[in-house]
């Protein structure tokens, strides 16, 4: 989320989204070549834009399935690296989203909802227990400075 924040800030405009997009998917890529990984990289980069810009939490989903998808889907034709894989899986993606089952992939659901909770929220309405221990993982990447950095 940290260098998608750094992205985002150079791409914070809603007409900059297939630029993002396309940074999104190419970083995405370099470690996670299937869709669900890739485009997770998509939805991490749109929903830190979106909280940058302020757009209703609502219309995230719809945003990230009708706009950004079709254009990621589109990057990676033009490519023409791993297109026929992409494109047999990338409806996995998709319906996995409308019903949040991504079986075995919680933990990344997880933290894209907890990063966007920081750049709406920073640690406002979150349990002090659950952000102040000491021996917490990416402590010093704490939900007040990813708040910081959006605003």
């Amino acid at each position: 989320m940290w260098s998608q924040l750094k992205h985002e800030k150079r791409y914070p405009k809603p007409d900059q989204l297939l630029s993002l997009v396309a940074v999104a998917v190419e970083t995405g890529r370099m470690t996670q070549p299937h869709p669900t990984g890739f485009l997770g990289a998509v939805a991490s980069a749109l929903f830190t834009a979106y909280a940058v810009q302020r757009r209703p939490i609502t219309s995230w989903g719809l945003g990230l399935l009708n706009q950004a998808c079709p254009i990621a889907t589109s990057f990676v034709q033009g490519r023409g690296y791993a297109v026929e894989e992409a494109e047999r899986d990338r409806d996995y993606f998709c319906d996995k989203w409308q019903c949040l089952n991504f079986t075995g992939e919680s933990d990344r659901t997880a933290v894209i909802a907890c990063c966007c909770w920081g750049l709406l929220n920073a640690t406002r309405g979150v349990p002090e227990g659950n952000y102040r221990y000491s021996n917490l993982e990416y402590r010093d990447r704490s939900a007040e400075q990813l708040y910081a950095l959006s605003h």
